[in-house]
């Protein structure tokens, strides 16, 4: 999502910047929804490690602040996700081809919303949004303290 975007999302209510390319809010109790900004001048290999560092920022926060006590999963509906689904799934998501997830509704619906306001999401209208999702045990086994997870394809 566009970085002027950004402000509008996190404004809703719990949401924090996670580093220049990740966000979050949280959705409700149980899940947290991954936000990503354009960053300009950069390449894919930089954008990975924004994408990882985010992760492990998030993983930090999910292990030691009480707001995410009930958090149980990470999710991010994205262009992104369907293109560069591979790495995604190497990193410890998985992608649902299918629409059953209780959020992709509601998440498709404010994607939709953005897409109207958000010239870098216009460029991408013809790839059609995935969703992604990881459990929280997943993310603190893979970007918890001791993790050290790299992904199986290079963006």
């Amino acid at each position: 999502m566009a970085e002027a975007i950004n402000p509008l999302i996190l404004r809703r209510g719990n949401g924090e910047q996670l580093n220049r390319l990740l966000s979050y809010t949280l959705e409700n109790e149980q899940s947290i929804v991954l936000h990503i900004q354009q960053i300009k001048n950069s390449d894919l290999a930089e954008r990975l490690e924004f994408f990882t560092d985010g992760l492990k920022i998030l993983a930090r926060k999910v292990k030691t602040e009480e707001k995410f006590r009930n958090a149980n999963e990470v999710v991010m509906l994205s262009w992104a996700v369907t293109k560069f689904a591979p790495v995604l799934i190497g990193l410890g998501f998985q992608i649902d081809g299918d629409r059953a997830h209780s959020l992709f509704a509601h998440l498709l619906k404010n994607y939709e919303l953005m897409k109207i306001m958000s010239p870098t999401l216009r460029r991408y209208a013809d790839i059609e949004p995935s969703l992604a999702h990881m459990d929280r045990e997943t993310l603190l086994k893979n970007f918890g303290s001791q993790a050290s997870v790299e992904p199986q394809r290079v963006l």
